[in-house]
């Protein structure tokens, strides 16, 4: 009885561990697009200022 409580406690402890370790792999992937999309924000930003232009599209989607 102890034993199949043991297997059955170690068999949702690996899947816990499973569980978690997908959860960080997808906060890690997120992690880096949203640093990516900052750094290319920066760099269009001082893209603009340089050659002064205005951007084409708004930020705000109402105007």
């Amino acid at each position: 009885m102890d034993s199949e409580k043991m297997e059955v406690t170690e068999k949702l402890r690996s899947k816990k561990a499973a569980v978690h370790a997908k959860a960080q792999e997808k906060k890690a992937k997120v992690q880096t697009r949203r640093a990516q999309e900052i750094l290319h924000a920066e760099e269009e930003a001082v893209r603009l200022q340089v050659t002064g232009q205005i951007p084409n599209k708004s930020s705000c989607s109402c105007f």
